[in-house]
């Protein structure tokens, strides 16, 4: 029972209770979410400016998930989870509520920190990623600050910290490839090579 939802208005509430697996992207989330949230141009709503519809505008069926009994998300999987890390993106708000709710979540990405330590501790925010104690240190970007409180480096104790809990890599030597690989090309005399 896989639903995919690759439009947020094609899905139905009843769909959404009787999926096991449901794919969707990060887009379709905040497209969802703007259904019944709204950004406000009143200057003192600049720190939080999404505000909830009136009380009578149903939450969309996706968002129903986050009123479930707490363990019924099992798995949430984002891929390419830099692309909305950023905390201060809307997008990965949305996310969050998600990865919050889940029992375990899986950020892949391909794209190296390169910017500043806060980039790490965004990651981990998106996530709503914990020590195995609880805490939430990680996603904090001061945690991974060097003690000279230079923005741009690491401290390196901390990010092998965040490494050792959070981090596994897959690279060459953990992958079994095939020595060979075969291709066959074929010669389409209507569209060419």
């Amino acid at each position: 029972r896989v639903l995919k939802v690759a439009k947020q208005k094609e899905v139905t509430f009843d769909e959404i209770r009787e999926a096991e697996v449901i794919l969707t992207t990060p887009d379709v989330l905040l497209a969802a979410y703007m259904t019944f949230h709204y950004k406000s141009k009143d200057p003192a709503d600049k720190a939080d400016p999404y505000k909830r519809k009136p009380p009578q505008v149903r939450a969309h069926p996706l968002f129903e998930l986050l009123d479930a009994p707490e363990g019924m998300i099992g798995l949430a999987v984002i891929d390419e989870l830099h692309r909305v890390a950023k905390r201060s993106n809307i997008g990965a708000k949305v996310v969050r509520m998600f990865t919050k709710k889940a029992k375990y979540k899986l950020g892949l990405t391909g794209t190296p920190v390169s910017k500043s330590p806060a980039q790490v501790a965004d990651l981990a925010w998106a996530l709503n990623a914990l020590t195995p104690e609880g805490k939430k240190w990680m996603q904090k970007p001061e945690s991974f600050q060097p003690a000279s409180g230079d923005a741009r480096s690491i401290n390196e104790g901390r990010q092998a910290k965040f490494n050792l809990y959070l981090v596994d890599r897959v690279d060459k030597h953990f992958l079994k490839l095939p020595e060979k690989t075969e291709v066959s090309l074929y010669y389409d005399p209507f569209v060419g090579l």
